[in-house]
């Protein structure tokens, strides 16, 4: 039926002046079509599907995972079950992890982890690869209120690491005590890395909601250390009320500010009630500040 572009409009030419990669795909009658994609979402391979072709045949191998130096990858947890019965376009997109950490335990956390399971991991110095969009709330998906001081405990020597890759990690939690409160807190030995991917582009999103008293997405505390790797990104959404009560960090339960730290952008609207961090540089801190940066 023609070309069409990544929001299915039809493409009849490209404009005069271009100075960008252009990616068009196929459209046809049936508009079920299957795409592999590498981690700039740009098409590898394409499939259209017929009404006798509705499923992946089992004995058929996917395309060849494009190498990236330095990682190990594969196509996404679940790949194959994403493509039976097919009723609307499928994209298949990979994930990589670090060679040094691909040798480690690691659980891949696929469409069927919850964000609280996901966090009691953490909490026992596992390494995540996340593998697709993950959405949850407080421990068993409940809403955090009341006597809870912290969410994620990293401690007692454990090296968690959390690859997002390309994907959403979005968090709701309703703190409604008279107490401060900590996502993430990492202390006595404990060592937590964040990393937005191969190409740093994954996004941890955290809503708080019905806020009392000061949260805070991070608390380093004593022999505590935290690796943000760069490209990765938070959004903090809070309620527009609670704009002096949100903060990015505390060291010792002293408040920090992620601004006082060379390449990390950070960008606040009072008004929405939003405050988005991107890391531009890697860098990593401790009780007793920043020890190293990388870029």
């Amino acid at each position: 039926m023609g070309w069409v572009n990544t929001n299915s409009a039809k493409v009849e030419k490209i404009p005069a002046g271009n100075y960008e990669d252009v990616v068009l795909y196929e459209s046809w009658e049936n508009p079920y079509i299957i795409r592999f994609v590498d981690v700039d979402g740009k098409v590898i391979y394409s499939e259209v599907w017929t009404e006798d072709n509705l499923s992946w045949p089992a004995d058929k191998n996917p395309p060849d995972l494009p190498e990236i130096d330095g990682y190990v990858g594969e196509w996404e947890q679940g790949w194959r079950t994403k493509l039976q019965n097919v009723t609307a376009d499928v994209t298949i997109r990979p994930v990589y992890m670090l060679e040094e950490v691909a040798n480690q335990e690691h659980i891949v956390a696929d469409g069927n982890m919850t964000a609280a399971q996901l966090f009691q991991h953490l909490e026992n110095g596992k390494s995540i690869i996340m593998g697709a969009d993950i959405t949850g709330s407080g421990k068993n998906d409940l809403s955090i209120s009341g006597n809870k001081h912290n969410f994620c405990e990293v401690g007692s020597g454990d090296n968690s690491r959390l690859n997002i890759n390309s994907f959403d990690l979005t968090c709701t939690f309703d703190h409604n005590a008279n107490k401060s409160w900590h996502v993430f807190d990492i202390s006595n030995g404990g060592k937590l890395t964040l990393s937005g991917g191969v190409y740093g582009d994954g996004t941890m999103v955290v809503n708080f909601k019905d806020v009392k008293s000061p949260v805070y997405l991070f608390n380093i505390g004593a022999g505590g250390t935290l690796v943000l790797e760069a490209g990765l990104t938070f959004e903090i959404h809070y309620p527009a009320s609670a704009k002096d009560k949100i903060y990015g960090f505390a060291i010792n339960d002293k408040t920090d500010s992620f601004d006082n730290y060379d390449g990390i952008y950070v960008d606040r609207d009072s008004t929405s009630g939003v405050i988005k961090i991107v890391v531009g540089v890697t860098t990593t801190i401790t009780e007793n500040g920043v020890v190293a940066k990388q870029q």
